[in-house]
C-alpha cells in the first residue's frame, strides 16, 4: 500500500454510479460509515440512520474492499429497527461485536462468530433502562469492554451519565460488569486505548474533557490524569469522538473536539508528572490542523503516519 498525497490517490468503493452507499435505494438508512473492522477475511462496515429515522443500521462486508463488492451481513437493526447506530465493532475471543444506540428500549451488543448469524449479547441498556447508546469498545486484558451513555432525568441529557461494563465470556449469556459510573454531566464513555499497561478513558464534565485510566480496568481504580479541557479555562474543548484516540509511535494521541475554534489534538507517553496524579499531556495540533471549521476527528495509523 502507497500513502496518499493528494486527492486523487483516493478511491471511493461503497457507492453504486447513483452515489448511493451500498447500492442500496434507502440513502437515508446508510446515513453516515458508523465502524470499520476486519474479521476472518472480511472487511465489515456498520452504517447510521441519519437524523431521527428509525430504519434499522445496516451491516455489509467484503473479502477485497473492492466497488461493487460488498453484500449485506444482517438484517436491519439485527431485527429491531430502533437499532439505528452500531458502533466501534471489535474482535474478541472468536468474535465479531459492536453496540447500538436503541432509545426505545436501550442499547444493545450484538455479536457473530461467522460473520453472518447475530446474536444478541445483553439485556436492554445492560440492564438500566436510561442507557440508551453504546458509543465505543476496546479489548483490554481479557475482557471486552462497552462505553456508555445513561440519558439521564433531563431532557437535554445534561445530567447524562458515562457508564462503562464489561465482560470475560461472551458463550452464552455474558455476565456484563459495570466498572465506571461517572457523576452526572459526564455524557458517555468514550474507550481511547491502552497504553504501558493502563487503559484509557474520556468522559465530559462543565470544565471540559476529561480522561481518565486504570490498570485493571476494575471498579474503583479510575483516576483521572488531566485538567479539565485539557487546560484550565478550556470548556469549549468538549470531549472527543469515537475513534478520536490511538496509539501511534510509543504515546497515545487524543483529539479534543472543539466546536468554536476548532478540533486539538493532545498526546501523552503516560508518564505522571511530579507529585501525580497527572501524566504528561502535549498539544501537538490545534485550530482543527488549521482550519477552525475542523471540530471532531477521528485518529488512524497506516503506514507509518497518523492520519486525522
Amino acid at each position: 500500500m502507497v500513502a496518499p498525497v493528494g486527492q486523487a490517490d483516493w478511491e471511493e468503493v461503497i457507492a453504486d454510479a447513483a452515489g448511493r452507499p451500498f447500492g442500496h435505494p434507502n440513502i437515508t438508512q446508510n446515513d453516515h460509515v458508523d465502524s470499520l473492522a476486519v474479521f476472518d477475511g472480511y472487511l465489515y462496515v456498520s452504517t447510521a440512520n441519519g437524523g431521527t429515522s428509525t430504519f434499522g443500521t445496516q451491516v455489509w462486508r467484503s473479502a477485497t474492499g473492492d466497488p461493487g463488492t460488498w453484500v449485506r451481513a444482517n438484517s436491519d437493526g439485527f431485527g429491531d429497527i430502533h437499532n439505528t447506530n452500531f458502533k466501534d465493532m471489535q474482535v474478541f475471543d472468536g468474535w465479531l461485536c459492536g453496540g447500538t444506540m436503541n432509545e426505545r428500549t436501550g442499547a444493545q451488543v450484538w455479536c457473530t462468530a461467522d460473520g453472518i448469524t447475530w446474536l444478541r449479547k445483553n439485556a436492554d441498556g445492560f440492564g438500566r433502562p436510561g442507557v440508551t447508546a453504546i458509543w465505543s469498545s476496546a479489548v483490554y486484558g481479557d475482557a471486552l469492554y462497552f462505553g456508555a451513555q445513561d440519558d439521564g432525568a433531563g431532557p437535554q441529557y445534561d445530567d447524562a451519565i458515562a457508564r462503562l461494563f464489561r465482560t470475560t465470556d461472551l458463550s452464552g449469556t455474558p455476565d456484563w460488569q459495570e466498572v465506571y459510573a461517572g457523576p452526572p454531566g459526564s455524557y458517555r464513555a468514550d474507550l481511547l486505548g491502552a497504553l504501558d499497561g493502563h487503559l484509557y478513558v474520556a468522559v465530559r464534565s462543565p470544565e471540559g474533557l476529561v480522561v481518565l485510566r486504570s490498570p485493571t480496568g476494575d471498579a474503583g481504580t479510575w483516576v483521572q490524569v488531566n485538567i479539565p479541557g485539557m487546560r484550565p479555562g478550556r470548556p469549549a474543548n468538549l470531549g472527543t469522538v469515537v475513534d478520536g484516540a490511538t496509539v501511534f509511535n510509543g504515546a497515545l494521541y487524543v483529539v479534543v473536539s472543539n466546536l468554536s475554534t476548532g478540533m486539538e489534538v493532545w498526546r501523552t507517553a503516560g508518564l505522571l508528572q511530579e507529585g501525580g496524579p497527572l501524566v504528561d499531556w502535549v498539544q501537538v495540533g490545534g485550530s482543527g490542523l488549521g482550519d477552525p471549521r475542523n471540530s471532531h476527528a477521528e485518529l488512524l495509523p497506516f503506514n507509518g503516519q497518523l492520519y486525522a
